[in-house]
């Protein structure tokens, strides 16, 4: 809460005071928000942390030698999501890029209770990992998942139907003719993303790190053959249709594995 509400002051103060906003000013604005942010969660995280000294119970090397997987997952995550503004960029053109990248802020709308949740329901998680808790995992995953669809399904129902008007007073009436192909399918993709649940966060606060690697490379690797099958003829649509693809193989492959190795049925229903 506190980058966006930060963000918006400054956005409102700026237009006040200058009536403008310039690029270079945008950027500005992002980096200080990041900053203030990221003060405010150092300062809550050394509030809330343990108040022992730093001694020879923290396993520096081990937590180091642990971080790699989780970066490569982060940079994947980068990946998938910006290669087919890359690739839409050299196959397609300028005004294609800014449809696709309309629709792609357009479906984080619905991506976002699933999100917000996640970051809830990973401590519990790990807990009722750690206390071999079966019934509870089952328990936050069936009902995060639950909770997280209801109020996705409603948002990405909206948004398929009158997503152009959201975009014409956000964006503009010139982007929405650019964003109403690719927006569809995208809204789709992070549905399904809402209705596999917090399949990835199970295995990652499961010690399951290394799947989660193998299944985001091979989702990757599908994407990329679909963006370069789809984006020269579809462009934009075309993007957005292979991330989709990218986005069901990764979610499939991840909900097989929860149900593999953690016997936990990943769904809302039985």
């Amino acid at each position: 809460l506190v980058a966006p509400t930060f963000k918006i002051l400054i956005i409102a103060l700026t237009v006040w005071l200058f009536g403008a906003i310039s690029v270079s000013g945008s950027i500005l604005i992002q980096l200080l928000t990041t900053l203030f942010a990221t003060i405010i969660v150092f300062g809550l995280l050394y509030r809330a942390g343990p108040t022992v000294g730093w001694d020879s119970r923290y396993k520096i090397n081990d937590w180091a030698k642990s971080l790699w997987p989780f970066i490569i997952i982060s940079a994947m995550n980068i990946m998938n999501a910006e290669l087919g503004i890359i690739a839409v960029g050299i196959m397609s053109g300028a005004e294609q890029v800014a449809g696709l990248r309309i629709a792609e802020r357009i479906g984080q709308f619905v991506l976002l209770p699933l999100t917000m949740i996640n970051i809830i329901i990973a401590p519990y998680l790990v807990r009722a990992f750690k206390d071999n808790d079966h019934l509870m995992m089952q328990t936050i995953t069936s009902r995060s998942a639950g909770g997280a669809f209801m109020i996705s399904m409603p948002i990405g129902v909206m948004l398929i139907f009158f997503g152009s008007f959201l975009i014409d007073i956000i964006f503009g009436a010139e982007y929405s003719g650019l964003a109403d192909g690719p927006m569809v399918p995208i809204i789709l993709a992070q549905l399904i993303n809402v209705f596999f649940g917090p399949v990835g966060y199970l295995l990652l606060l499961t010690e399951n790190e290394m799947v989660v690697l193998k299944i985001q490379f091979t989702a990757l690797v599908c994407g990329i053959i679909m963006m370069a099958l789809l984006i020269p003829n579809y462009g934009a649509v075309g993007a957005a249709s292979a991330f989709a693809f990218s986005v069901v193989v990764m979610n499939c492959g991840m909900a097989f594995m929860v149900f593999k190795m953690l016997r936990i049925n990943p769904f809302f229903f039985k």
